[in-house]
């Protein structure tokens, strides 16, 4: 396993250079966090969409300036920044001034939802990227198998009998898949490009 902070800062610089794959991998881990970020909270899926592309637009703008540094923080929570101040402007907008003095009295509780709020989205965003991963080395059968059981919540006497396999193969499954999103979810977590 590379030393996360020398790949992380691999990843960085590749943003910097404008790598295309870089920051098509970007899009896609960091654009969903971001969009459900904003929808968590409060705004309509058009404004949560014009946060995350003006953060993608932040990002691209301001890349150049942003220096990893392990000791100050991680990539993720300089983007969390981009996207409260995005959050911030458009609720300013939507709210006017008169909501300001109110905001600033709740400002220590509100900064923490915010991080819990963030945090939860990059997990939510690594569980998905395993799930992902997890589908695409499966056969068709284990990957409908899990679907089912984790995205649907069916029963498992339901899935044995559309499937025309035993609960038993079911449930084993379930067991291989749910050892494999473990250990994808681990890799994931200390991968410096989604660890961030």
């Amino acid at each position: 396993m590379p030393d996360n902070s020398r790949t992380h800062l691999s990843f960085v610089e590749r943003l910097k250079r404008r790598d295309e794959s870089a920051w098509e991998y970007f899009e896609a881990f960091y654009g969903p966090i971001i969009f459900r970020f904003a929808v968590a909270q409060g705004l309509s899926d058009d404004l949560a969409e014009e946060v995350r592309s003006g953060c993608y637009v932040a990002v691209v703008n301001q890349i150049e300036q942003f220096d990893y540094d392990s000791q100050r923080g991680r990539f993720r929570n300089w983007l969390l920044t981009i996207a409260s101040r995005r959050i911030a402007d458009l609720s300013r907008k939507r709210l006017g001034h008169q909501a300001e003095a109110h905001v600033l009295n709740d400002l220590p509780a509100k900064e923490r939802s915010i991080t819990e709020a963030w945090e939860a989205q990059w997990r939510e965003q690594i569980v998905r990227e395993a799930f992902q991963r997890v589908s695409r080395r499966v056969s068709r059968d284990t990957r409908e198998v899990l679907t089912r059981l984790v995205r649907d919540n069916e029963p498992v006497r339901a899935i044995a009998e559309s499937l025309s396999i035993t609960e038993n193969q079911v449930y084993k499954a379930k067991q291989r898949c749910v050892g494999m999103l473990r250990e994808e979810i681990t890799i994931l977590e200390q991968d410096p490009l989604t660890s961030g």
